[in-house]
This record gives structure tokens, sequence and C-alpha cells, in this order.
């Protein structure tokens, strides 16, 4: 459900407060009470979700990046195209 949310954004990151807010309007059920923590280990495990240092989640697919030798650099949580 949060990845569905999160590709209709446009790739825009939110924060889990906003999340929880478009799952109840959007999907019209209550979100787990557990999203932070559910959103949180799926981002450090690398299992398709990222979390900046202001607290917002994003998708990795839709991450922005620049590649500068084969790596991506991202500034300040969000990448550059």
């Amino acid at each position: 459900m949060t990845r569905t949310i999160l590709k209709t954004a446009d790739g825009e990151e939110k924060s889990v407060d906003e999340l929880r807010q478009l799952i109840r309007t959007t999907c019209g059920i209550e979100p787990a009470k557990s999203l932070d923590q559910i959103l949180y280990k799926r981002a450090s495990a690398g299992r398709g979700f990222y979390k900046t240092t202001e607290g917002m989640f994003g998708l990795t697919e839709l991450r922005k990046g620049v590649a500068i030798d084969g790596r991506a650099v991202v500034f300040s949580g969000r990448g550059l195209s």
C-alpha cells in the first residue's frame, strides 16, 4: 500500500504522518500502527525504501541520483537528475 502511495506521489518523499493520512484517504483503511517501524526496517535492510536525514521515506526505484564513477550521489536525501 505504501509503495502505491509513494508511486502516485511521483517519487516525492513523505513523512510517516503524511503516509498514514494518505493511506486513510486513498485506500479507506486504517494504516498499521507500526508503519514507522516497518518502513524503518525495510529502509535499513535496503528492501525498496530509503529514509532521509529529515525522517522522510521514499522508494529506492524512484530515487534520482547523479552517477559519478558508477556510484549514485545523493544530496540531502534528494537526488539530482
